[in-house]
């Protein structure tokens, strides 16, 4: 283990609910680590990981094979299955990709980034449960943020071991192809590339299959799967909630702060354009593409990142046929329950910035005005009505978040359309205080609630009281609706299902409370994302 990791270990959060499974608070936590502790068998081989606090864990257990050379910009593989017990104690890699530059002492503070290896051999899951047994437990399988360019399963506030321990449940993070390995549409080249511009999400199918093939020998329920992500994993939520190859797969899901990924798909002839720019940096012929499977790794990604243009999806009619929840919610999923939410403060906080809390309100309002949501003065004065007393910043802060917010309301409206299944809609508002209050109800902050991680990451939360009590009501929602479809449980408010009509909202706060549309009002006066597809 790293030094981060030792020190997580040492201060662990001790989870307080009431499931099978309760720390004791007791001195340090217990770590066993050797043969016959933690091992398990899957459909390619043994594998043995580490115990602590009552949870097994396994960490880079492959559900596909390496996808470098020739199997570069393909399908992902079966694993090469393997004689013995593989050891799985340490995180598999992360996909290749540009690392952003930390140059800011606070914001690297206040981010917490761990260190990380990066390779193709990188079609691995982390798994996290209190037995090996029958138990048949829900299943929650969570898909990292960095939208589709960047991220990595690994990071403190993700750590499955509290969420599989308060929620006596089986926790599944995922590392899959991102990037120019992940989506760069070669089809209009070869047809051996057909489905180059989407297999980073056909490699997030492959690990829900994987779940489906192998979970119960983890203890879990391959009936009763959970797929959760936040900002670009919440977008990735969505994309698998329209794959047909996902159908049966996933029985919930949770969008969160990613429900703006509805407008974030690419046309094949914008995907094929980005490709063609590829190979003239690469000085590459489009008769020698196949140069591209040998180019050596780190080259192909500095290259990616000279180019206009993001990654993402392409809707190309055979693994992705449609836009997610545009114009509608996907049939293929009619049935899957979800929640779908967001923070509000989101992007914009002043963490590393401080002098952006000294903004005026003529600054405030000339920043609304170049963000053309519409009547900047009318926006401005709706939601400082309805948040009386905040500065500035704050209220261009609320404004910015707002946008998000409608696309969020948007998929909510979209499946209760559908008649099939309940959508449950939150709007998370705790603030952080460490900082001078600069993080705000920032984008992520639900992140460490959900996992029940507060004290794991307390750059973020700052590992106070407070956040472990809140901790304790937004992780056992999760847990609730990932075992039932519903997320009430007796420690909130009764949270109702969407209803277009009253917008009841879950606010998760030191108090949670149920609002009906929650500053509508100023909400209406900003335009809602057009959609580029």
């Amino acid at each position: 283990m790293n030094a981060l990791e030792a020190a997580s270990v040492a201060t662990g959060q001790k989870p307080a609910g009431t499931g099978s499974a309760n720390y004791s608070g007791a001195g340090a936590p217990k770590l066993i680590v050797q043969d016959g502790a933690a091992e398990v068998d899957t459909a390619y081989g043994r594998v043995r990981g580490f115990i602590r606090n009552d949870i097994r864990t396994f960490r880079g257990v492959p559900y596909g094979g390496d996808t470098s050379g020739a199997n570069r910009f393909m399908p992902p593989t079966k694993p090469t299955p393997w004689k013995g017990v593989r050891s799985s104690l340490y995180w598999g890699p992360g996909s290749p990709q540009t690392i952003p530059k930390r140059d800011n002492d606070e914001i690297t503070f206040f981010g917490n980034p761990p260190a990380a290896e990066y390779g193709e051999d990188c079609l691995r899951v982390n798994v996290w449960t209190p037995g090996l047994d029958n138990a048949k437990r829900p299943v929650m399988v969570w898909m990292h943020g960095g939208g589709y360019s960047h991220g990595i399963p690994q990071l403190c506030f993700y750590d499955g071991e509290n969420l599989a321990h308060r929620g006596d449940v089986v926790v599944v993070s995922i590392h899959h192809r991102l990037n120019v390995v992940g989506f760069l549409n070669l089809a209009s080249y070869s047809s051996k590339y057909a489905d180059s511009a989407n297999v980073g999400v056909m490699d997030l199918v492959a690990a829900l299959q994987w779940v489906h093939d192998n979970i119960a020998g983890f203890g879990g329920d391959p009936g009763k799967v959970t797929i959760l992500g936040e900002s670009g994993g919440g977008g990735k939520v969505m994309t698998t909630l329209t794959m047909p190859s996902a159908k049966g797969l996933v029985h919930r899901a949770s969008i969160q702060s990613g429900s703006g990924a509805v407008y974030g798909y690419t046309k094949p002839e914008q995907s094929a354009e980005i490709a063609a720019n590829l190979l003239k940096e690469l000085n590459l012929s489009p008769s020698h593409v196949d140069e591209l499977q040998k180019i050596p790794i780190d080259q192909l990604v500095e290259a990616s990142g000279k180019i206009r243009g993001g990654w993402g999806p392409t809707v190309d009619g055979r693994s992705l046929p449609i836009p997610a929840f545009y114009p509608t919610a996907p049939e293929i999923s009619a049935d899957v329950p979800i929640i779908v939410g967001s923070n509000l403060n989101e992007q914009t906080y002043s963490v590393g910035h401080p002098e952006l809390e000294n903004m005026t309100e003529t600054e405030a309002r000339g920043l609304l005005s170049k963000a053309a949501f519409g009547d900047a003065d009318a926006i401005y004065a709706a939601f400082l009505k309805a948040y009386p007393g905040s500065k500035p910043y704050d209220v261009y802060s609320l404004a910015m978040a707002t946008p998000g917010r409608q696309s969020a309301l948007m998929v909510a409206q979209r499946k209760v359309a559908q008649g099939r299944a309940p959508a449950y809609n939150y709007l998370f508002s705790w603030k952080a205080k460490h900082l001078n209050g600069r993080p705000r109800a920032f984008h992520m902050a639900e992140i460490s609630f959900q996992f029940y991680t507060t004290d794991l990451s307390e750059a973020r939360t700052g590992a106070s009281d407070e956040a472990r009590a809140l901790a304790a009501k937004v992780c056992d929602c999760w847990v609730a609706f990932a075992r039932t479809g519903n997320p009430n449980h007796p420690g909130v408010p009764h949270w109702p299902a969407y209803d277009p009509r009253t917008v009841p909202t879950m606010i998760f706060d030191n108090v949670c409370i149920v609002k009906n549309d929650p500053v509508g009002e100023a909400r209406r006066l900003i335009k809602p994302i057009t959609s580029s597809i």
